[in-house]
């Protein structure tokens, strides 16, 4: 087996940097951190609160708060020194698109922490090796986008293909897959538009028959249970609540670039948007705020991810600078959110039966506890009292699960064993 490579970048080693910063914003980059390459392409965050970082040119990154872990062809499973999608199912499986910005593709990654699984179009039905989007329902099924191949379904054990021969798909060439609650895929093309497959019934929203704004859709999220939000080259934002079409772009709003490359929507609903040469923008349904190179501490104005963490700092990747921590109320003094020595979350009885007892130096009146089971499914949630400690636990199956303690300073997690 590959001896991994492991870089342990010393947090203290950051302090001159980050002082020299705005407290709004933190940097990282391959010059003063553990990030092997300033191309991101890609960033998911797990139930633990530990970043992973796909770059184009140099495998993925994981990023614990203190210490960053490389994973590439030479020392690692992975098959592509590009990872242009990931998204992670549970708690812990990592599914990885492996295609580099020289036009070569490697298929798809399984990763669970210790073994890793590849699947390409020698080993599997994959239509495509180029990968671009992985979106997984509630049944635990992947619809993966491809470049030239259409849409592949995955349950584990059987592949399906959509294409534009035998089915509605408009576009081979995919950019975007989300899938909304109540299942149906929504899938952003490139030169055929929006696409909307219920598991039966096919919808396309173009140019010539709806009022979207472009055929080439980068990227879809879904807000509530029917709200669509797109993002197109050249055509700006869109918003769709499946009648009405709602369009953003330079000429009518403060959006900085008509190029949109990614959207990320906060715990308030508001949207953070990554543009190709503008910078990001923040659009709370009326007001419009860019920050860009030259007004902030941006490194970069070309945005290729957006992720959220659960204190509210935007994770942001750059096509050149980097990764962006952006947090308006000041970036956490501590990132080490699962460091021993920054963690005192301490839950008692472990196992327990009915009752847990919650002590940490961290917590207060904004404090929310939340369960967590081993597939990542939230077991319970609820906002502490200030001298909160017993939590009745009576109603959880017996099993493992995590613990996490979060509130405007602090991520903290430990694990449990209920009885």
């Amino acid at each position: 087996m590959k001896k991994l490579n492991i870089l342990l970048v010393a947090f203290i080693c950051l302090v001159d940097l980050i002082n020299a910063q705005d407290p709004q914003w933190r940097i990282y980059n391959y010059s003063n951190s553990g990030l092997p390459y300033g191309g991101v392409k890609s960033i998911v965050i797990d139930v633990m609160g530990t970043k992973w970082i796909g770059t184009a040119l140099h495998g993925l990154a994981k990023f614990d708060g203190v210490n960053w872990t490389i994973y590439d062809p030479y020392n690692s499973g992975l098959p592509d020194v590009g990872v242009p999608a990931l998204t992670i199912e549970g708690s812990w499986v990592r599914w990885i698109a492996n295609c580099n910005m020289y036009a070569t593709g490697s298929g798809i990654t399984r990763f669970d922490g210790t073994n890793w699984i590849i699947y390409n179009t020698s080993n599997s039905n994959l239509p495509s090796d180029f990968v671009s989007s992985i979106a997984i329902d509630t049944s635990g099924t992947k619809w993966i986008g491809t470049f030239t191949g259409g849409l592949a379904k995955f349950d584990d054990a059987n592949w399906t293909t959509y294409n534009t021969t035998n089915s509605g798909l408009p576009n081979d060439w995919i950019f975007s897959v989300a899938i909304d609650q109540s299942g149906t895929k929504w899938i952003g093309t490139n030169g055929g538009g929006l696409a909307k497959f219920d598991g039966t019934d096919w919808t396309t929203y173009n140019t010539s028959n709806s009022d979207v704004p472009s055929n080439n859709i980068t990227t879809v999220i879904i807000e509530g249970s029917t709200l669509i939000w797109i993002g197109t080259i050249n055509g700006g934002l869109a918003k769709f609540d499946g009648t009405n079409w709602t369009t953003f772009d330079e000429t009518n709003s403060g959006l900085p670039d008509d190029w949109v490359s990614s959207i990320a929507i906060d715990q308030s609903g508001i949207k953070w948007i990554g543009t190709n040469s503008g910078g990001l923008a923040k659009f709370d349904g009326t007001n419009w705020t860019t920050y860009n190179t030259l007004n902030s501490d941006m490194p970069s104005d070309v945005v290729a991810a957006i992720c959220i963490d659960g204190n509210g700092s935007k994770w942001i990747g750059t096509y050149d600078g980097g990764v962006a921590v952006f947090n308006e109320n000041g970036v956490p003094s501590s990132m080490m959110e699962n460091s021993t020595e920054e963690n005192s979350l301490m839950v008692f009885p472990n196992p327990a039966n009915n009752y847990i007892t919650i002590e940490s130096s961290n917590k207060n009146k904004n404090s929310v506890l939340s369960i967590f089971n081993m597939n990542g499914e939230k077991a319970m949630e609820r906002q502490l009292q200030e001298n909160e400690t017993q939590i009745d636990i009576s109603a959880l199956p017996a099993g493992v699960y995590f613990v996490r303690l979060q509130n405007e300073n602090t991520v903290e997690v430990r694990k449990m064993v209920k009885e």
